[in-house]
């Protein structure tokens, strides 16, 4: 393992990136940045990064070279990271196909071994469709269409459960991916994603985003999260609808607020009367409201 540069931190964050090289890593990398983080980008191949000159200069990045199924590589990089976000993921057409729940079993080793807690790991939307059908053999037909690669990424996820005691874990599946600019608009759900009519693919940045606003969230641990990018024509519905929302506040929210008033007006005054009354009365006699 050989690390390109080490220079001094002074960030708060400081979080490994696992597959940093890939198209989605990077992104990670780049916005993760941008948010000032400390940020150690760990890859089988260098070349992509150093290619960037903007990343390549920049002094809160340090690059490292090394084998995501090394236990000492990894133990290294894993030391003192405020969170580990991973996204190391089987290149097609070739053999290594279960990269995914073998690198998974170093890491989660390092990090407990490290005290490292915080944990977000990148699977796919299809784990959720295997989950249903994996064991049953009674579904020969949805059998056809697994892949190794998937099927890999369902052994990951059992993995990252595994450890729920030791590490506080996200598990984000997203849609079919692309290339593409940064929208901050997506869904995420605990579980199916709606309709295809109301999805799209999901871009890179938009991931990339969503990993990063959820790694100071515990709201977010110990959680399977589905995610896809949202279509024009939803946004612009959703932006009508929270306006008629707000229309509707205007128009109801003053009447409701003057009658409850008025009706914690009329109840103080029963009760100002009914304590004079009862003070008025002579001791035998009671007052009955």
């Amino acid at each position: 393992m050989m690390p390109i540069h080490c220079p001094r931190f002074s960030c708060y964050i400081t979080s490994l990136v696992l597959g940093a090289n890939g198209r989605t890593g990077i992104e990670i990398v780049k916005q993760g940045l941008d948010r000032n983080y400390r940020v150690t980008a760990f890859v089988r191949d260098d070349k992509v990064l150093l290619e960037d000159s903007s990343l390549r200069k920049n002094q809160n990045l340090l690059i490292v070279r090394g084998s995501p199924t090394c236990q000492a590589d990894v133990d290294r990089c894993v030391e003192g990271q405020d969170a580990v976000i991973n996204v190391i993921g089987a290149r097609l057409m070739s053999n290594d196909t279960t990269i995914s729940s073998h690198s998974q079993v170093v890491l989660n080793n390092a990090m407990k071994k490290h005290g490292v807690k915080r944990l977000i790991v990148v699977t796919s939307y299809g784990c959720l469709g295997l989950r249903n059908y994996l064991i049953s053999t009674k579904k020969l037909f949805s059998r056809m269409f697994m892949t190794g690669i998937l099927k890999d990424k369902v052994l990951q996820e059992d993995i990252i459960q595994r450890d729920t005691t030791f590490l506080d874990w996200t598990i984000v599946r997203p849609i079919t991916l692309k290339d593409g600019e940064l929208s901050e608009r997506y869904w995420v759900s605990s579980d199916e994603l709606p309709s295809t009519s109301k999805v799209k693919v999901l871009t890179r940045r938009d991931l990339a985003h969503y990993l990063l606003s959820i790694i100071n969230s515990p709201g977010e641990h110990h959680a399977i999260r589905s995610i896809a990018g949202k279509p024009r024509s939803e946004i612009v519905k959703q932006q009508s609808n929270m306006t008629e929302k707000k229309r509707e506040v205007m128009w109801t929210t003053e009447p409701a607020r003057q009658q409850q008033q008025q009706q914690q007006k009329e109840q103080g005054e029963l009760e100002r009367k009914q304590i004079l009354l009862q003070a008025q009365q002579p001791p035998h006699m009671k007052v009955v409201a």
